[in-house]
C-alpha cells in the first residue's frame, strides 16, 4: 500500500506512509535448552570477547569458567570463537573444543587458553572484523623498524588460505568460505619471520533461504540446510508514530525500529505467537524520514537504531522466523542524498530511479545497511530477504516522463527521445533493470548469500485499474532480465476490484516464472470491502487458493494486528480469529487446500 507523493527532492529522500498487520494464537512450547560454556585460563588482557554462532557475545575480564547468556536447543550446534583479543598487554586467546552438538545438558567443555604477546614491529588493520559468508576485508600491515616493509598473509598458518577457513591475497585482501566459522590473519614478516602480527575474523553463517529450481521446473524458495521447499507464510509486522521529519513537520509513519519507540517486549510477543501459528516469515518497514530514524545526522547510520534491527533478528532467529526488510525511499540524514545535478529534469521518484545520483545513493545505502549488520555480528542466516523498494513506480506526472520534447540521458547512460511514448515505456523498463541490477550489487558485494527483492503493485492494464492514478509501472517481462533473485507482488481482494486471474493479467507474470520465484508479499483487504470478518477470512483464503495456480511461492498479510494503526484494514489478530483460522499454518498446513 502506498500514497501519491509528488513533493521534490526533499520529499523523496524521506518515505511514504502505510499501514497494516496480520497474527496467530496461542504458541507452542520451545524444545529444551541447554548452556554453553568452559574455562579461560592465562587471561592478563582486558577487553576479551567471546562469540557463540556468530553472535552471542560474551565478555570475559578474568581467567575461571565462562557461560554465552543465550541458551542452545538439545540437537543444535554451537560454535565458540574469540571475537575481540584481548590488549593491555595485548593477548592471543585460542579456543579448543570449540564446536560441537548440544545433547542434553549443559557444554562445559570449551577452554580458551591466552598467551601474552610479544612486542613486535608488525601491526594488522583491522585488528578483528565480522564478515557476511562469501564476504571480503582488505587488510594492511605496517612494519616499524624494519628495512622491508614486504609481509607474508597467512590464515590459520596456511600461506594465501583455502577454501575452507578463507584465502587471502599477496596483497591482504580476505575473502570468506560460504559457512559460518572463526579464522586468525596472519602477517609474517618477510626480513624477519619471528614478528608476526594478527587479526581475526568471525564468519556469519550464510542466508538460508535461496532460489532453485523446483520440480516442476519453475523457481522455487529453498531451505540449505534441509533441503526442502520454503514457501513463505506470514504477516507484515508495523508499528506506526505521529514523528516529526528534519524539517519539523509532522508525519505519521512507519516507526518499527525508531530509537525510543522500538518495542522488544511486543515484538517478542507478536513473533511468539506468529511461531505457534505456524508461521515463518515477517516483513518489515526500514524508515529514514524522521527523527530518531535510520539516518545518523552526524553521517552514516544510527547506531541505536540498528541495535534495535539487530535485536528484532535475534528475536525472530528465535522463533524460526524469516525477515524481509523493505523500505519506501532513502534516509533524510546521513549523506544519502541523490546527488542529481539534472533535477529538476529528473523529479521525486523519478529522481530516485532513473538519475545516476538517485541509483548511486541507493546503492550506497543499502550497502552500508547490510555491513552495519554483518559488522554488529546480527544473524544474517534469518533475513530472507531484502527488498530494494517497497513498491517500485514511475511519476508520469513529473520530470522526465512528464516530457514531450528533447532527450534524456537516463542513469543507465542510454539516451531517450521524449517525443516518443515508446522511448518512455523503454526508460522506464530498462531503469527498473539497471536500479536492481545496481542495488543488488552493492548488497552482494557484502553479503554473496543473501536473496534480493523488488516489491510491485498492480500495472494499470490491460484490465483497467488505478483510472486516473499517475504512478506508472509495467513489471514483466522487465524484472524477469533483471538480477533480482525474487519478485514481490501486492494485491487486495476487494468486491468489484481486481480478480485476481486479472491481478495476474496485469502483471503479466505467466510464463516467467522459470528463473524467479514470485511470492505475494503484501495482501489483504479493507474494512470497508467486506464489513464481516468471516467474509474477508473467505476472501483472503480464496485468494491464497487461487494463487497456488499461478505458482506462487508464498503469501504475507497486511497486516499482523492493529496495533497503533486506524482499523482500517482487517488483521490477522482481529475479531474472532476468523483470519488467522483460514490463513496460519497450524490451522491450513497446505495453503493449496480448502
Amino acid at each position: 500500500m502506498s500514497t501519491i507523493r509528488t513533493s521534490r527532492v526533499a520529499v523523496v529522500l524521506a518515505t511514504l506512509c502505510v499501514a497494516g498487520c496480520g497474527g496467530g494464537r496461542a504458541g507452542v512450547g520451545p524444545p529444551a535448552t541447554y548452556t554453553v560454556g568452559g574455562t579461560v585460563s592465562g587471561l592478563i588482557g582486558s577487553g576479551l570477547v567471546l562469540r557463540d554462532n556468530g553472535a552471542d557475545d560474551l565478555s570475559v575480564s578474568s581467567s575461571g569458567p565462562f557461560v554465552f547468556a543465550t541458551p542452545i536447543a538439545s540437537g543444535a550446534a554451537y560454535s565458540v570463537g574469540v571475537a575481540t583479543q584481548p590488549s593491555a598487554p595485548a593477548q592471543t586467546c585460542t579456543v579448543t573444543s570449540s564446536a560441537g552438538t548440544v545433547t542434553d545438558g549443559n557444554v562445559t567443555s570449551v577452554a580458551v587458553d591466552c598467551v601474552t604477546q610479544p612486542p613486535t614491529p608488525v601491526s594488522v588493520s583491522p585488528v578483528s572484523v565480522n564478515l557476511a559468508a562469501g564476504g571480503s576485508q582488505q587488510f594492511t600491515a605496517s612494519l616499524a623498524g624494519s628495512p622491508s616493509t614486504a609481509v607474508t598473509w597467512e590464515v590459520n598458518g596456511v600461506v594465501g588460505g583455502n577454501a575452507v577457513m578463507g584465502t587471502i591475497s599477496t596483497a591482504g585482501l580476505y575473502t570468506a568460505p560460504i559457512a559460518a566459522g572463526t579464522a586468525v590473519v596472519s602477517a609474517v614478516s618477510d626480513a624477519d619471520p619471528s614478528h608476526v602480527a594478527q587479526a581475526q575474523i568471525v564468519v556469519l553463517s550464510p542466508h538460508r533461504i535461496a532460489v532453485r529450481a523446483g520440480p516442476d521446473g519453475l523457481a522455487e524458495l529453498y531451505d540449505r540446510a534441509t533441503g526442502t521447499t520454503f514457501t513463505a507464510r506470514g504477516n507484515n509486522f508495523i508499528r506506526l508514530a505521529t514523528q516529526t521529519d528534519y524539517n519539523g513537520n509532522s508525519t505519521f509513519y512507519h516507526s518499527t525500529f525508531n530509537v525510543g519507540l522500538y518495542d522488544a517486549a511486543g515484538a517478542e510477543s507478536a513473533l511468539a505467537l506468529m511461531q505457534g501459528r505456524g508461521f515463518n516469515t515477517v516483513r518489515v518497514f526500514v524508515n529514514g524520514c524522521c527523527i530518531g530514524s535510520i539516518g545518523d545526522s552526524a553521517g552514516g547510520l544510527s547506531s541505536a537504531y540498528l541495535a534495535n534491527v539487530v535485536d528484532f533478528l535475534k528475536r525472530a532467529k528465535q522463533h524460526g522466523i524469516y525477515v524481509i526488510f523493505t523500505g519506501d525511499g532513502l534516509p533524510a540524514q546521513g549523506g544519502y542524498g541523490p546527488d542529481c545535478p539534472q533535477y529538476p529534469l529528473f523529479d521525486g521518484y523519478n529522481l530516485l530511479n532513473l538519475c545516476a545520483g538517485g541509483v548511486a545513493a541507493s546503492q550506497l545505502f543499502q550497502h552500508d545497511l547490510v555491513q552495519e549488520l554483518a559488522m554488529r555480528g546480527a544473524p544474517l542466516e534469518t533475513i530472507l530477504a531484502y527488498e530494494l523498494r517497497n513498491e517500485y513506480y514511475y511519476d508520469g506526472n513529473l520530470a522526465p516522463l512528464s516530457l514531450t520534447s528533447g532527450s534524456v540521458t537516463a542513469a543507465n547512460g542510454s539516451i531517450y527521445d521524449m517525443s516518443d511514448a515508446t522511448a518512455h515505456q523503454r526508460m522506464m523498463d530498462e531503469g527498473l533493470v539497471y536500479f536492481t541490477d545496481q542495488v543488488g550489487a552493492a548488497i552482494r558485494k557484502v553479503d554473496p548469500t543473501a536473496l534480493v527483492t523488488v516489491g510491485f503493485f498492480a500495472p494499470q492494464g490491460p484490465v483497467p485499474y488505478r483510472i486516473g492514478d499517475t504512478r506508472l509501472i509495467s513489471v514483466y517481462p522487465a524484472i524477469a532480465s533483471s538480477t533480482a533473485d525474487f519478485v514481490d507482488i501486492h494485491g487486495y481482494p476487494s468486491p468489484g476490484d481486481l480478480t485476481i486471474d486479472q491481478a495476474m493479467q496485469n502483471y503479466a507474470l505467466v510464463g516467467f516464472q522459470k528463473t524467479k520465484p514470485v511470492l505475494m508479499g503484501e495482501y489483504g483487504t479493507f474494512q470497508n470491502s467486506y464489513a464481516y470478518i468471516g467474509d474477508a477470512a473467505s476472501a483472503l483464503k480464496a485468494w491464497q487458493i487461487a494463487g497456488c495456480a499461478y505458482h506462487l511461492r508464498g503469501w504475507l498479510l497486511w497486516s499482523w494486528d492493529d496495533y497503533e494503526q486506524p482499523p482500517v484494514v482487517w488483521n490477522d489478530q482481529a475479531g474472532d480469529g476468523s483470519i488467522d483460522r483460514a490463513l496460519a499454518p497450524a490451522a491450513r498446513p497446505d495453503p493449496c487446500a480448502p
